[in-house]
């Protein structure tokens, strides 16, 4: 179908199993084909769920999904008042006792703890995590930042100062 080899369903069907699944956000992509970017800011309008859009390039090496998509990014979060983390990042982990979402690339979830873990480099979060999980280090949040685009270290750790849900925070910087 012209929505994809790899699902049925129609992107209103699959927003509506996110919403079921309790995702507040979603990466829209199709194989070799860019979404419109009004098409999706109104679909995620409409639907009530931060939506981007990607794309699956096919590749000698297999399908790879394409986010490099920044400028067109921030134009369509700008204009739909949308926060966005990254791109470039490994993504966020909400390890909190209330709130449980694993949004990242990450092959493992840290356990439950007190920290909170904010970082600009995806590689030293994927260190982090397996050190942590070696020595049995727990953490309530664990926040990838990337190329901040949108969302930086000063709004991160304002929001975790309103969550309650870390006894302190650790930042790893690579420049301001």
């Amino acid at each position: 179908t012209r929505y994809s080899a790899c699902s049925v369903l129609k992107p209103e069907e699959l927003l509506e199993e996110a919403k079921r699944a309790g995702l507040d956000g979603f990466c829209l992509t199709e194989h070799n084909t860019l979404w419109d970017a009004q098409e999706v800011a109104a679909l995620s309008r409409a639907s009530g769920l931060t939506i981007l859009r990607g794309n699956e390039i096919t590749t000698t090496q297999g399908d790879m999904l394409v986010f490099g998509l920044e400028k067109e990014i921030k134009e369509v979060a700008q204009e739909n008042d949308i926060s966005v983390i990254g791109p470039n990042c490994l993504g966020i982990i909400n390890n909190s006792e209330n709130t449980r979402m694993n949004a990242s690339f990450a092959s493992r979830e840290p356990v439950p703890g007190k920290i909170a873990f904010i970082s600009q480099s995806g590689a030293i979060c994927t260190a982090v995590l397996d050190l942590a999980a070696a020595e049995r280090i727990g953490f309530s949040h664990f926040i990838s930042l990337g190329s901040m685009m949108d969302v930086d270290f000063g709004d991160v750790v304002d929001y975790l100062g309103y969550q309650g849900d870390a006894d302190s925070i650790l930042l790893y910087i690579e420049g301001i």
